[in-house]
């Protein structure tokens, strides 16, 4: 984030609107993401695109191009802002995953139907 004042992790990213995903792509400097995928995407769709990346990451190993390829595809944007936005979306993720494990109940670290409590 570009000043650091604002607090992602502690808002439940699944619901996250249109707006407070354009606010983040904004604070860390992806402004120019506005192409017309990137626009539509909310929290739940940021939630799949981190699962997806845990996925790739996971399954293919090495294979970080893969996941890079898919992101150029399926929101028409090129290689490079990918590579910030899928660095972005790993730094949220890590920064969600170390807030739930100091404040998360037991119930919500259980909770099946959340993709972000990944081990």
């Amino acid at each position: 984030m570009s000043d650091g004042s604002r607090d992602y992790v502690t808002r439940n990213l699944e619901n996250w609107t249109t707006d407070d995903v354009a606010e983040w792509l904004e604070d860390n400097k992806l402004f120019y993401l506005s192409t017309l995928p990137m626009k539509e995407l909310d929290g739940r769709a940021l939630c799949e695109l981190a699962y997806l990346q845990h996925q790739f990451s996971g399954e293919f190993g090495s294979r970080h191009d893969s996941w890079i390829e898919f992101l150029v595809k399926a929101l028409a944007i090129d290689y490079v802002p990918a590579l910030k936005f899928s660095y972005c979306l790993r730094g949220l993720l890590k920064s969600w995953q170390m807030f739930l494990a100091q404040n998360a109940t037991e119930e919500e670290r259980n909770a099946p139907n959340t993709r972000l409590y990944y081990p």
